[in-house]
């Protein structure tokens, strides 16, 4: 896990820099803590054609609008009135975010219990109770000094309570999932556990107990990708991400992805981006 720098909080893929809590009108953020409650402070963390790592946990409320998202290599549209839950460590790629679209952002440390990244569509009742309850985290987040224990218990009965809404719409409403469709989302898990280091099929049909020939046969299924693909596109998000938001040499991030020298690395993303890292760090 990645030490973060004090003065630092991994609040989207670059980190955001402060040199004292900040408290305004649509913003708190401190070393253990960050808050956006409306307002444009939004558009620094979830802008179209960039490529986010949360390195805390983030709980979004969608106060108006919607976003067309990639999460973790699955795409999907949240919605005013969505609840979007993401676990420390998710890639995030924006594809379209609507020119009214505006939101609630809590971001976490990693002892607040986020297991699992999931949207969570609210009745008008729920939605209500939540947008309450971060309104309450809000304020008791503004107090001078920080409350931290206070703070992550309030954050924490938040993400449980949501969870608990959650848990209770799957039991009411979903079909149990298929073993086919158990396999698929055990092969994401290990993509994103292991694309940094390994990228073999057979690899991951180890990891899972099955053979290349039947996991290529599920993933194709489920995401009308090969297996290959999804590792690779993994790869480049987070190729993209250090390229962004972090001062390494090419060849350090290279040596980062295991591959096994620059030149491979840089033929890898031209490949499969188009751009040179180099061209890709230089765009705006």
């Amino acid at each position: 896990m990645e030490q973060k720098e004090r003065g630092d909080i991994t609040f989207n893929g670059a980190r955001l820099r402060y040199k004292e809590e900040r408290h305004g009108d649509h913003m708190i953020i401190n070393e253990h803590f960050a808050m956006l409650i409306s307002g444009k402070t939004h558009r620094d963390f979830l802008s179209d054609g960039t490529v986010y790592q949360y390195h805390n946990h983030v709980v979004v409320f969608v106060t108006a609008g919607s976003a067309d998202v990639i999460v973790n290599m699955e795409e999907t549209t949240w919605h005013q009135g969505d609840i979007v839950m993401m676990s420390s460590y998710t890639m995030l790629e924006p594809k379209g975010v609507s020119d009214d679209f505006d939101m609630i952002a809590i971001c976490v440390e990693e002892d607040v219990p986020v297991n699992e990244n999931f949207v969570l569509h609210t009745t008008k009742t729920e939605w209500q109770e939540m947008v309450q309850m971060s309104e309450m985290l809000w304020t008791i987040a503004g107090h001078k000094p920080f409350r931290k224990e206070v703070v992550s218990a309030f954050a924490a009965a938040i993400i449980n309570n949501i969870h608990h809404i959650a848990s209770e719409r799957v039991s009411s409403e979903a079909e149990k999932p298929s073993n086919d469709e158990r396999i698929f989302r055990r092969f994401r898990e290990q993509v994103e556990k292991n694309a940094d280091h390994e990228r073999s099929v057979s690899f991951y049909a180890k990891q899972l107990c099955l053979s290349p020939n039947y996991l290529t046969t599920v993933v194709s299924k489920y995401s009308g990708d090969t297996v290959t693909k999804w590792i690779n596109r993994t790869v480049i998000l987070r190729a993209k991400v250090l390229l962004k938001t972090t001062g390494l040499m090419t060849s350090e991030i290279a040596r980062q992805l295991k591959f096994s020298d620059h030149a491979t690395f840089s033929k890898f993303f031209k490949r499969e981006t188009g751009f040179t890292p180099r061209e890709f760090r230089s765009m705006d």
